[in-house]
């Protein structure tokens, strides 16, 4: 988005099936130019949005519960310290925002629920809301289903109001789909299918293959094994086969290590095991309010009391059911996640608030004791946990940032924070030629051609094989250190064997140097055949008829250089030919331009990280 302008398609990258509104949010908080402010900015995104739905649900406790003054206070309390919401809200990713807007539109319905003239301001503000949430994921489908689902059953409940509720569905969807009807039909007409997952991109088949997995059956929904209290490794057999509990672990716990506290790197007296075991446990008592308080939520619905109640029911149920759905169509391990199921906070605030009224009410002082002290050790323990360096040492930073650092050039703060990285490249992910790819990339966005040459050459030395873009990418170093003939010989060897786009157009930029203008056009017309879309290539292009006589055939070449450069690419992975592909540097397709001043390293005209 910051490159092109444009919001890529699902197919041209990772996770990129995902919509657009969250990371549109960090497309403006990356104007302006610091690394800082995006990612302090979205983390204080995610934490305001995890707030504002223990708010939200504090709300619906209070209609729910009007002559229990300490009701919103439980349901706020309960969902602010889910550990699940802790871990999750500092991340960068469109979770918790989606969670937001989703948790949003059902209260602002809500509000007109039991009113007797419900207010299509109401309506359309709950449309307007769930058509941001599935702007920002797929997955916020389903408080807008639980709305619509509720309208149904009021319908049948009664059927005089049977044209009222048509009417409110038709306002609440119409406007929910209108919104998030653009991004979801060019899916549809680009790949036939409004949510493309990547499931089938080489990169998640490689992650994916890694991963326990298997047919989920019967079993797999109906196992909740004791043992995961005491080993809660995900690929454990328990686990693998037990799509409830690995939920649980993941809700309370932090199971794959994505927050504060991670699955290795601690020191004594801390063991991951221990901690996962303490969050677990703690969870015990808060999960048994839930599940009280749902029990009393159904009762109320059944009984017609409280159509909040029924909302509420259908928003958790949907959850659970759409990650069902989700854990059959992907039968990995990493399927089964608590943030998956944001939205159902706001159900289980309200439903903890209605299990403690009751026992206040009914089990006498020393259950209501034992449910309050439970659920006041959950916060804590949570809090202890998932606070940054309150009582785990301070955790590495994730092998992103020093990408992120780049792209905005600061690349000093990139080096510094990937050298802190204790192993971002373990042997599953490319080890130590991965290791020193990375800060080959660093060096050549950075302008330090010759420690981007030792880099990449010391990562074809670990590696042991040379491909075509590992040689291209030593290639490339090497041509900017000076060193056009090793250049040449790595371009050629490499071409001999297939035919590569980018290789094509760097040979040519060096050949056009060295004055081989012939060999040159007739390397950058192959390599536009095999992609038109290289901007750099149409620029040599230019630049070599010019320097033919062509001088009608270089000017439409640098016409056409600048009207591709300005276009998004298709094809996977995004920003094909024009040196992104991994920010970090891992994979990246550098070029070559030629021109007057001889032979640069090409940048994107919106290119940030240029010293």
């Amino acid at each position: 988005m910051d490159l092109f302008g444009a919001v890529p398609y699902s197919d041209q990258g990772w996770s990129y099936f995902h919509p657009p509104l969250h990371y549109g949010i960090g497309w403006l908080l990356a104007q302006s130019g610091n690394s800082d402010v995006l990612l302090r900015g979205l983390a204080l995104l995610g934490g305001a949005a995890s707030l504002g739905i223990a708010a939200l649900s504090a709300v619906l406790a209070r209609r729910v519960l009007p002559d229990r003054p300490l009701a919103p206070l439980v349901a706020f309390t309960a969902v602010a310290f889910l550990p699940v919401l802790l871990y999750t809200a500092p991340m960068p990713g469109n979770e918790v925002t989606a969670a937001l807007l989703g948790c949003a539109a059902v209260a602002w319905f809500a509000a007109n629920r039991g009113d007797p003239e419900p207010r299509s301001a109401h309506d359309l503000g709950a449309g307007i809301l769930a058509g941001l949430a599935l702007l920002t994921k797929a997955s916020a489908a389903v408080p807008l289903l639980a709305i619509l689902v509720s309208l149904a059953i009021a319908a049948l409940r009664r059927p005089a109001n049977v044209r009222a509720s048509l009417r409110r569905a038709l306002l609440v969807g119409g406007v929910a789909l209108l919104l998030a009807a653009p991004y979801y039909a060019r899916n549809v007409a680009a790949f036939g299918t409004p949510l493309r997952l990547s499931r089938n991109d080489p990169l998640v088949v490689q992650v994916e293959s890694r991963q326990p997995a298997g047919e989920r059956g019967w079993s797999d929904y109906l196992s909740f094994p004791p043992s995961l209290f005491l080993d809660s490794s995900p690929g454990k057999p328990h686990l693998v086969g037990s799509v409830w509990g690995t939920l649980y672990l993941d809700w309370w716990s932090d199971l794959y290590g994505s927050g504060q506290a991670p699955r290795r790197e601690l020191r004594a007296p801390y063991s991951a095991q221990g901690l996962v075991s303490a969050l677990a446990l703690a969870g015990v008592i808060p999960t048994l309010l839930a599940l009280l308080g749902a029990g009393l939520s159904l009762r109320a619905a059944l009984r017609r009391a409280s159509e909040i109640d029924t909302l509420l029911l259908l928003l958790a149920g949907g959850n659970l059911l759409a990650l069902a759905l989700f854990t059959q169509r992907v039968p990995v391990v990493s399927a089964v996640k608590g943030s998956y199921i944001l939205t159902a906070a706001l159900a289980y605030g309200v439903f903890v608030a209605r299990a403690l009224d009751l026992l206040v009410r009914r089990a006498g002082l020393a259950a209501s004791w034992v449910a309050g002290l439970g659920l006041a050790a959950a916060a804590i323990v949570a809090v202890a946990v998932h606070t940054h360096t309150l009582l785990l040492p301070a955790r590495s930073p994730s092998p992103n940032v020093p990408a992120v650092r780049a792209w905005f050039g600061e690349h000093e703060r990139a080096r510094r924070d990937f050298a802190a990285l204790p192993d971002p490249f373990p042997p599953s992910h490319g080890g130590r030629a991965g290791h020193h790819e990375v800060l080959g990339g660093f060096a050549l966005r950075a302008g330090d051609w010759t420690s981007a040459r030792a880099n990449y050459l010391a990562s074809l030395q670990a590696a042991g094989e040379i491909g075509p873009y590992s040689a291209n990418r030593l290639a490339v170093a090497s041509a900017l250190d000076g060193n056009a003939a090793a250049a040449l010989e790595l371009l050629d060897r490499a071409l001999s064997h297939e035919g590569v786009a980018e290789l094509l157009v760097n040979r040519a930029a060096l050949r056009a140097q060295l004055g081989n203008f012939a060999q040159a056009e007739r390397d950058l017309r192959a390599a536009l055949e095999l992609d038109p879309s290289l901007a750099p290539a149409w620029g040599n292009l230019a630049f070599v008829l010019e320097r033919s006589g062509e001088s009608a055939e270089s000017r439409a070449a640098r016409a056409r250089a600048a009207e591709t450069e300005a276009r998004a690419p298709r094809g996977f992975p995004h920003g094909v030919g024009n040196g992104y592909i991994w920010g970090a540097g891992r994979g990246q397709r550098w070029l070559l331009v030629v021109g007057t001043p001889g032979i640069q390293l090409y940048r994107h005209s919106r290119d940030r990280s240029a010293p």
